[in-house]
């Protein structure tokens, strides 16, 4: 299937609707109608984008560990970064496993020019990540009534013959 990533320590398999159950079952459950329609929303951005959202599944126990994906927004060529654990499988690194993948994916493909996420500006530890991923402060601004701090990296330069 497109889309899988492989690291040393995580398979990050491409969202299913089948898998709507277990993503709510490792967040907050008030969080399930959202968590529905962002997994069926991004099953329309693999076909139009090639990106979406991915599984992270610990391949020892085959263990939903989180999520990591790429929303289009209004730019599809700067696709926002999303990710997030099950409170069990945190201060592991595999955010950042997860995240870096998910940007090299990013940036195989040749239409993606920046990669943006954004979090709750008292959110250290996802900031964390995304500064550990390779990302920088960008701007603070206030994102669906919530004060927030935004990362971004751009793409490699890419040599063009």
């Amino acid at each position: 299937m497109q889309g899988i990533l492989r690291t040393d320590r995580l398979w990050l398999n491409p969202a299913e609707t089948a898998d709507t159950a277990r993503l709510i079952d490792i967040n907050d459950p008030t969080m399930a109608e959202r968590i529905t329609q962002l997994v069926e929303s991004q099953l329309s951005w693999w076909q139009e984008y090639s990106y979406g959202l991915w599984l992270i599944v610990l391949p020892a126990t085959e263990k939903l560990a989180g999520w990591c994906g790429l929303r289009p927004g209004d730019r599809p060529t700067e696709p926002e970064l999303l990710f997030g654990l099950a409170a069990s499988e945190r201060k592991q690194g595999i955010a950042t496993e997860a995240v870096r993948a998910v940007l090299a994916y990013a940036f195989s493909l040749p239409t993606i020019r920046s990669v943006w996420a954004a979090t709750d500006g008292n959110n250290l530890k996802s900031a964390a990540v995304m500064q550990r991923a390779g990302m920088q402060f960008d701007a603070r601004r206030e994102l669906g009534g919530v004060s927030s701090v935004l990362y971004r990296i751009l793409a490699p330069s890419r040599n063009v013959e």
